[in-house]
């Protein structure tokens, strides 16, 4: 599997193309914050490299890169679904434990 990180960007461009900006509000409304833009532009020039996504430009109003997934980076992201699943799945068990270890006073 590949880094959470990215296979959160590739479900989010699964849902709708999406520009950068507009990606970092996702990952906001999701609960995460992006501290440094320029990780997630970094990581969106990684996964257009290897042909996972691709972006066309935007030119109405202000220019800005839109990026969609491809039919590759698609196919990526449902081999590694099962993966993502249960990390998520062992994440959410271990902050679960650690809840109720702070709620037993330990």
């Amino acid at each position: 599997m590949k880094d959470i990180f990215e296979l959160l960007i590739l479900v989010l461009l699964d849902e709708e193309p999406c520009h950068g900006y507009g990606l970092m509000e996702r990952f906001q409304n999701l609960g995460f914050s992006i501290r440094d833009p320029s990780v997630l532009y970094k990581k969106l020039t990684s996964l257009e490299g290897e042909g996972f996504v691709e972006s066309t430009w935007e030119l109405k109003g202000r220019p800005r890169k839109s990026y969609c997934l491809t039919p590759k980076g698609r196919a990526h992201l449902e081999r590694c679904y099962d993966d993502l699943e249960r990390t998520l799945e062992n994440l959410y068990r271990l902050l679960k434990q650690r809840k109720e270890r702070f709620e037993q006073g330990g």
